[in-house]
């Protein structure tokens, strides 16, 4: 059973008059304009006074141990009303809201450096293969590779095939790629770059 509420019925529709003043505030995340209207028209109606000294009558001055008192208890009395309302209308919520939006926005970078990883920007040169590979490099390549393959086999012998290394092949692309791309028009260099 949940236990009895420290405000009266009174006191509950009071607050649910500021309700949407305080939505707004939470919305902004500011509630130096709320708190202290709310307080002083919360005090004017039910004085902490009342209820700590209820045989001083309100037009007498209170002693300095009594005001001492008097303060502890409003403040506490104060901090009992921000918890109501942050329970009541949800600040907790709102701040779960934001840091999820802020955590799937983090994660969303992230992942965007995760998946930039290992790129750079090309070389004009390597731009040109990306671009000119098919139709301008691969040729020259092909038929040196042919030629490179034709020189083994007759040294070797015509019944042995040899395959030429991957990085040979390599070096030859690379080597003719930016052979090709030095003689190239300048139209084609502006293209690439």
């Amino acid at each position: 059973m949940a236990p009895h509420s420290k405000f009266t019925a009174e006191q509950v529709k009071m607050m649910e008059e500021y309700r949407e003043q305080y939505l707004e505030c939470q919305a902004v995340g500011d509630y130096t304009l709320f708190w202290a209207p709310f307080f002083e028209d919360y005090h004017a109606r039910w004085p902490e006074r009342e209820h700590v000294f209820p045989d001083v009558p309100l037009d007498v001055d209170l002693t300095p141990e009594q005001k001492v008192i008097n303060v502890s208890m409003v403040d506490a009395h104060k901090k009992q009303l921000v918890h109501r309302f942050r329970n009541m209308y949800g600040n907790y919520s709102a701040k779960r809201k934001l840091k999820a939006q802020t955590t799937s926005t983090v994660e969303k970078m992230l992942a965007s450096q995760l998946s930039l990883k290992g790129t750079r920007t090309l070389q004009p040169a390597e731009a040109y293969s990306k671009l000119y590979y098919k139709t301008c490099i691969k040729p020259v390549v092909d038929a040196e590779m042919k030629t490179e393959e034709d020189d083994d086999t007759s040294a070797v012998g015509s019944d042995v095939k040899q395959v030429l290394p991957k990085t040979l092949k390599l070096s030859l692309i690379t080597k003719h790629t930016r052979a090709l791309f030095a003689n190239e028009t300048p139209e084609i260099k502006a293209e690439v770059a």
